[in-house]
């Protein structure tokens, strides 16, 4: 056991590339051990010939020396080399954003070019920008050259996210689909979404948060009164959601054909296109035997008292169907998946204080269960979610 090379190592003398060569044996220790430190050059890939090449990172000598120690204590074969030895450097295929520069170079202006957003959305085959700078020539040029470099169908423009209840986003055609077919198809995990990014929204910023709905209902406590029920399958009435902004079942089809319980999904929604969409959806992804579609305002087209399970997932004022929420509880309690918008400052914490003092008005006690940040949504504002209990009524 030597460490060639690595005596005299100094701060002022580092070579361009180290790299730790051990027997193949001690392969997956020597990987470990870079790993755990942080020492792993993620700017080329391990080499393999007699011995295994691992690229180190070489601007902490402190960490070097502690990589040493810790492979002579294992026992290890090893020794540290100056250059890359049996490395390479890793092929990083260019990023869109880079694809595009060099399509529109020679085409726009180049005082233009920092217009180009580096960041895009993707549904389905359809891309969508959020592009300023003038309009005609210059955004037709761009959206072309994302459209070659992402290979999509067509390009939209954002051109100033949704507005109202109805949740209607405000988009502008840059380049149209050949076919002149503007639904997509959206596959998240073994969800498919119809949808025309047109007429509907779609949040991709909550990507994590739409799987995450069926693991929650797993993991958390069951609603009051569905365990203490002798009816239905293993002793348990069925588990009645009710998901209170359906739209186009974001988080309805992702409960429903993930949930491993007994469960009724009735997914309300009020814009009449959205619901088009939801009844297809449910359709397309085989769950209509778990929800019932129902079209309407959710404070009136519902009987109180009949969710054991509900989600709110609307932003802007969430917190105004709070009380909507605590009417269609069931009066022994429910579990609710609130989603709302907050300063960082108030945090999740304060909203569910709110929240708290909403429900001691109703005669209702809250806990809170869980809380997360989803995303931020604007300077200064984050969209949380809180996961909450509601008591039983007085």
């Amino acid at each position: 056991m030597t460490s060639e090379g690595f005596d005299g190592i100094g701060p002022m003398t580092f070579p361009l590339k180290r790299t730790l060569a051990v027997r193949k044996n001690d392969a997956n220790i020597a990987r470990g051990m870079l790993l755990k430190l942080s020492l792993f050059d993620p700017d080329r890939v391990t080499g393999r010939g007699d011995e295994v090449h691992f690229p180190v990172l070489f601007d902490n000598v402190s960490l070097l020396e502690e990589l040493v120690k810790a492979l002579t204590d294992s026992g290890c074969d090893f020794h540290i080399m100056e250059g890359p030895g049996l490395t390479r450097e890793r092929d990083v295929p260019p990023t869109p954003y880079a694809k595009v520069l060099e399509l529109v170079r020679g085409r726009i202006d180049e005082k233009l070019e920092g217009l180009i957003p580096a960041s895009y959305e993707k549904l389905g085959d359809c891309l969508i920008l959020r592009l300023e700078g003038p309009p005609g020539p210059f955004q037709y040029i761009v959206g072309r050259a994302y459209m070659e470099a992402t290979r999509t169908r067509y390009v939209l423009s954002d051109a100033g996210g949704v507005s109202g209840e109805l949740r209607e986003p405000r988009m502008e055609v840059l380049v149209p689909p050949g076919d002149g077919r503007y639904e997509v198809v959206h596959r998240e995990g073994n969800v498919r979404y119809l949808l025309d990014p047109r007429k509907v929204m779609f949040s991709s910023g909550n990507i994590s948060e739409r799987p995450l709905i069926p693991d929650l209902a797993r993991s958390l406590p069951l609603p009051p009164g569905v365990e203490a029920s002798a009816d239905g399958p293993a002793g348990r009435r069925m588990e009645v959601v009710v998901d209170m902004f359906a739209g186009i079942g974001y988080f309805t089809i992702p409960l429903a054909k993930g949930s491993d319980r007994d469960i009724l999904v009735i997914a309300v929604e009020k814009n009449p296109t959205s619901f088009g969409y939801l009844v297809r959806n449910i359709r397309e992804n085989k769950v209509g035997e778990r929800v019932i579609p129902v079209l309407g305002d959710c404070r009136s087209t519902l009987p109180n008292g009949i969710a054991d399970r509900l989600i709110a997932g609307y932003l802007g004022g969430t917190r105004n169907y709070f009380r909507t929420a605590v009417e269609l509880s069931r009066p022994e309690g429910s579990i609710i998946h609130f989603h709302d918008t907050v300063e960082v400052e108030t945090g999740p914490e304060g909203l569910f204080n709110l929240l708290e003092r909403m429900a001691a008005e109703d005669g209702r006690s809250l806990s809170l269960l869980g809380s997360r940040k989803v995303k931020s949504y604007a300077p200064r504002i984050d969209h949380v979610a809180l996961d909450l209990l509601l008591g039983p009524a007085e």
